[in-house]
Order: C-alpha cells, then sequence, then structure tokens
C-alpha cells in the first residue's frame, strides 16, 4: 500500500486531489489549524478499492488538543457512499487520537487513487513545537476483500506555535528544516528507506548495508538488521528468497550464502532442485511433478502421491472405476473397498459386515458409502433428514441369547445409529435410532433374532470414524465391561463399600466394624536384640463374617531397627462376634544404645481385604528396656 502523509496546507486539496505538500505549519497561543491525512504520492492501486481506514494520530498535547474531524472525503467520493466514523470523542486531550472510519455503502463503492483520508482541526494550547505522527502499528486501510493493508512511508508533519519562523523550509520541498532529513535537496515525502535519519536522495548509501550506492548491485536491499550482505551489497532474501540455495532467475550476486545456478522454483522452497519428471519446472512448484496427468491438487485431495506416477487416485469421487478394478491404485496398501476413498464392503443392506461376537469395535467411513434403491434413512423419525448422508454403512447381530446392547460412537465423532429386523429392505421394522449419536443407544434383543445396524454420518463429516458395540446382559443400559452387577440390573451402580461388586449383588453390601481395643507389651532388649508383640482388637456388628488387612507403622529410636515381622493378613473377623489381630516385630540395637527404658509408638490401619471403606485407625504407646 502507499505511504500516507500529513499535509498543513489544506487549501488546494479535495477528496480525490492533493495539490503542493506541506509538512510543517505555524500558529499563535489560541488559535485554529487544519491538517489533512492524505494518501500518495502513488495513491490507492486499483486491484485494492479500500472500504474503510485506521488510525492512531500522535502529538504533544501540552502544545495541541484535536478539536475537530471530518472523515467525509476520499471514501465518501463515490456515488452510494455511506461513511461511518468510529472515531474517538471531541476534543481529545490526550496526545493519541485515535480514528476508525468504514464505508456501509453499496457495493462496488470502494476507492482508489490519491486523496484525502480525513482532515483534523487543532487548537494551539502554548508555545512549543509539536510533531504529528501516524502511529505504524495502528495506521492501516481495509480493502472490498476486509484486507487490512499497512502503509509503506509514514511522513510526519510539524506544527510550531509561537514562532513565526519555525517552518523555514531552505530547499522548499515543505520540511521545515529542523525537521528536514536532507535540507538542501527537496526529499517532498522525507522519503528514508534504512531510516538513518539522511533523506533518500541525498543517502550515499539507501539502503544502509555499507555498500556505497555506485557498487551497489540491490540497491534496496531486502534483510533483517542482522543479516548480512555480500560485497555487491546483496542479502540472501534479495538473491535467495526462498533461501533453498539455489539463485532466482536475474540474480545480480550470490549473496552470502553463494547461491548457485537459476532456481526451477522461484519463490519457493524447493532444496536440492529436484524435477523428477524433467520439464524445468521444480517439483515444489510443478502441479503436475511426477507426470501422470493428474494434478497436485487432485492427488493430494484423494490421497495418492503427487511425486509418483505409479500412484494414483483411488476414489469413487475421482473415478468409480478405481474402486472396483482390484488394483491398489494409490499403492497405500489397501485395495477397492478397504480403501477410505472407496465404498466399504457393507455398503449395501445385502452384503453387511457381521458382529460375530462382543464386544464389538470397527473403523466404518461411511463418508463415501453409496445409496442403494428402497434404502431407509437413519433416524428421519420427525428428524430433518437432510442433516444426514443419505447413504449408509451397514452391520449384522445375531444374538445366542437374550442380551442388551449398547452401541457407542468414539468421543466427538457423532453418528446416526438406526436398529431393524427384518431380512430386506421391504419389510425392516425399526427397533431404535439415535439420532447424531454422541450419546450410546441402548436396547435389547431376543436370542436367535438377527437385527441390522443402519450407520451414517453428518454430510461433512469425512474420513473413519469409530463404531463399538457392546453387549449388556442385564439390560440396565451400563455394558458389561463396565458393569458391577453382571446379571443383575443396577443402573444407577450403587456400591457402597466400594468393592467394585454392586449392592445388589454383593453378599455382604455394607459393613459395621470397629476396632474396640489395642495393647502393646513391655519388652525386654538384652545383646542388642528383643521382640514387640502387640494386639489390636476389632468387632463385627454384621450377621456376616468380614474378612481384613492391617498395617502398621512403627516408631522407635534411630538406634534400633526391625530385622524380622509377622502380621496376621488378612485376618477373619467373626460375624457379632470379634477377633483380636495380632503383630510381633523383631528389633535389633546398636550397642551404643545405653541400658535403660525406651519407648516407641505404633500406627495400626485396619481396612477391608479390597483395600476400601471403611478403614480404622488406631494408635499403641509402648516400651521396652535395653540391658
Amino acid at each position: 500500500m502507499d505511504g500516507a502523509f500529513i499535509d498543513t496546507d489544506v487549501s488546494r486539496n479535495s477528496a480525490t486531489s492533493v495539490a503542493s505538500v506541506d509538512l510543517c505549519a505555524t500558529a499563535s497561543v489560541g488559535a485554529d489549524l487544519v491538517v489533512d491525512v492524505a494518501i500518495g504520492p502513488l495513491g490507492i492501486p486499483v486491484d485494492h478499492p479500500i472500504i474503510g481506514f485506521a488510525f492512531h494520530l500522535l502529538y504533544d498535547p501540552s502544545v495541541l488538543s484535536v478539536t475537530g474531524f471530518d472523515p467525509n472525503f476520499l471514501l465518501g467520493a463515490a456515488l452510494g457512499s455511506s461513511v461511518f466514523s468510529l472515531s474517538e470523542d471531541l476534543p481529545d486531550v490526550d496526545g493519541e487520537f485515535e480514528v476508525g472510519v468504514v464505508d456501509l455503502g453499496l457495493p462496488g463503492t470502494g476507492e482508489t487513487g490519491l486523496g484525502v483520508l480525513g482532515r483534523l482541526t487543532f487548537t494551539a494550547l502554548d508555545g512549543g513545537v509539536s510533531e504529528l505522527r501516524l502511529d505504524p502499528n495502528w495506521s492501516v486501510v481495509a480493502d472490498y476483500q476486509n484486507n487490512l493493508l499497512p502503509f509503506e512511508v509514514l511522513t510526519p508533519a510539524l506544527i510550531v506555535i509561537g514562532d513565526p519562523t519555525g517552518c523555514a523550509d531552505t530547499d522548499g520541498d515543505g520540511a521545515a528544516d529542523q525537521f528536514d532529513n536532507c535540507p538542501d535537496i527537496q526529499n517532498t515525502f522525507q522519503r528514508d528507506y534504512d531510516s538513518d535519519g539522511q533523506g533518500d536522495v541525498g543517502d550515499e548509501d539507501l539502503d544502509g548495508d555499507g555498500v556505497h550506492n555506485d557498487l551497489d548491485r540491490c540497491t534496496f536491499t531486502v534483510r533483517q538488521p542482522w543479516e548480512l550482505v555480500d560485497v555487491n551489497g546483496c542479502s540472501d532474501q534479495d538473491v535467495d528468497g526462498d533461501r533453498d540455495r539455489a539463485c532466482e532467475p536475474f540474480a545480480p550476486s550470490g549473496g552470502p550464502s553463494a547461491c548457485t545456478g537459476i532456481d526451477n522454483c522461484p519463490g519457493v522452497w524447493n532444496y536440492g532442485q529436484s524435477d523428477i519428471d524433467g520439464d524445468g519446472f521444480g517439483d515444489a512448484c510443478d502441479p503436475d511433478a511426477d507426470n501422470d496427468g493428474i494434478q497436485r491438487d487432485i492427488e493430494i485431495t484423494y490421497g495418492s502421491s503427487d511425486l509418483d506416477a505409479a500412484s494414483t487416485p483411488e476414489a469413487m469421487r475421482f473415478h468409480v472405476r478405481t474402486c472396483f478394478d482390484g488394483v491398489d491404485n494409490d499403492l497405500d496398501d489397501r485395495t477397492d473397498a478397504a480403501d477410505a476413498g472407496c465404498p466399504p464392503s457393507n455398503d449395501n443392506f445385502a452384503g453387511p459386515r457381521l458382529m460375530e461376537s462382543l464386544p464389538y469395535e470397527d473403523q466404518v467411513h461411511p463418508s463415501e458409502a453409496t445409496l442403494e434403491p428402497g434404502e431407509p434413512t437413519a433416524c428421519a423419525m420427525g428428524k430433518d433428514a437432510t442433516l444426514l448422508r443419505t447413504a449408509t454403512v451397514w452391520y449384522r447381530l445375531a444374538p445366542t441369547r437374550d442380551t442388551g446392547i449398547v452401541l457407542e460412537p468414539l468421543a466427538g465423532q457423532p453418528l446416526a445409529f438406526a436398529v431393524y429386523k427384518g431380512d430386506s429392505l421391504t419389510n425392516l421394522v425399526s427397533l431404535g435410532c439415535k439420532y447424531y449419536g454422541i450419546e450410546p443407544l441402548t436396547f435389547t434383543l431376543k436370542a436367535g433374532v438377527p437385527v441390522f445396524l443402519q450407520i451414517a454420518t453428518r454430510p461433512y463429516l469425512a474420513g473413519d470414524v469409530m463404531l463399538r458395540v457392546y453387549s449388556d446382559l442385564d439390560s440396565d443400559g451400563v455394558i458389561d465391561v463396565r458393569d458391577n452387577c453382571l446379571l443383575i440390573a443396577n443402573p444407577l451402580q450403587g456400591d457402597s463399600d466400594q468393592d467394585n461388586i454392586g449392592d445388589v449383588c454383593d453378599p455382604t453390601p455394607v459393613h459395621d466394624l470397629a476396632i474396640v481395643g489395642a495393647h502393646g507389651s513391655s519388652a525386654l532388649v538384652e545383646d542388642g536384640k528383643g521382640v514387640l508383640n502387640w494386639w489390636v482388637e476389632v468387632a463385627n456388628g454384621m450377621p456376616y463374617a468380614d474378612q481384613v488387612w492391617s498395617f502398621y507403622s512403627l516408631s522407635i529410636p534411630s538406634a534400633c531397627r526391625v530385622v524380622d515381622e509377622r502380621v496376621e493378613n488378612p485376618a477373619l473377623v467373626r460375624a457379632l462376634g470379634s477377633t483380636k489381630l495380632k503383630f510381633r516385630a523383631k528389633i535389633e540395637c546398636d550397642a551404643s544404645l545405653r541400658p535403660g527404658t525406651y519407648y516407641y509408638h505404633l500406627s495400626v490401619r485396619v481396612s477391608l481385604y479390597w483395600g476400601h471403606a471403611p478403614e480404622l485407625y488406631t494408635t499403641i504407646h509402648g516400651s521396652f528396656v535395653v540391658r
């Protein structure tokens, strides 16, 4: 996009024209000044007519304030335009005036060429100098395709308050001497390609690469500040823009990395200059790199290789023949119905895929299924069938016993399930369906009565989806592999004691255990060896015995250690009675431990043998004597 500048002489400007450019103005305190934000010197290109613009104008709020803004210039020039401003409220006194303007008029009213974007009025508050500058981070135009295009160059202006001589201009280019980057040579728009403060018209090294213009073969070098140039002033970006070590056509030099030859794919990385069909166009930019007569984008769409002439699309949408010729056309080790681009083997009701046992899992690709005459639409009952594919795939299941069945899609892959009984498309009876079955579909089957499952997907869903079918022997809606009561319905999966056996089929669903006593005996340690004994009594309030496990943690002096232990695990607690759980630990103590009485601390945990609730805790304190 062309540059934008601030013109302080608006007397001869119009919506679509800009007269001589003046980049400086003087005024007295209290006076108003009018400036234009304009586009130039080339203007808006005809291939990018604009329908809006935005900019942030920066100024010194101690010197100026913004008191007026009129956007009805270039954007409002065409017949049918309707200019709408989203700019900040006025007056603006914070030093940054934010502007946003859009044309809401008729289509085709975008503007091109030179012109004024907007006219601003400033009021002089105090003596001093204020630069008017467009923030490069917030200054753009919007074209008719809603692309945001930044300006290539932003030229500021200068406002001098209280000094009539402040805009002295020796070279007459409209830029005040104190602001002019080339004070002795006219540089109207203050162009400074390398931003070194020296205007282009007087800069002997325009691009700031250290090579004099007379010797520079790449006068306007494209590079990052840290990138090098060669002796001819050319960067790698200048001569090898795609960095594949092959020089762009007409490159004047090899650049710092010394590119060679002529790139057969200019602007596109094609390292090694691969050209498998030898037509002079590199593979990376050749629309038919393998010269098999099929364009690259078609091969990529249908999964064949665009670099192997022997690999061609195998897909119904490419050509029906490729799915029924018995050939692995795309060389992906899948032929005809096995290929994701072809109708699956269970495309038709007459050839369903058999579910021989449950649970059953399968990769489904109904996106390539075809529609056979008389095929019902899955889940069309009261639903908008246009949201589903009319072409579907089929499965057959013949249960050997009465059982519940759960169909479950993989998360995030919505399917429509329909279940039928019958033996032909003309006499199918629906047993149930799930529309967009993100949730499972559950139903009950009778032994020896085969059913057919029909699967459909949304029209835009491509590729394989995962189908899972599980048995539910007790028909409680919980599949067998997750059911804590396999043969007795337990839909809420209640499990009071957390033993993974549902309450309705658990012979001991509730427990009433309690520690009613605990004791640790005193012990004698002689010659560094001794034995500690203790017991915990657990009572059972239920009319059935419970099996428990016990665990302990023993704290003794650091000079002693447990060398052997005995714990009665598991132990049976009598029904409506109690049982003592006994513990024993052999300890050894170092000779450095002085004779005397020492204390130990024991923490005991008792739980059901499967390690779940209830869990009981107690502590025991005891002592031993060292001789």
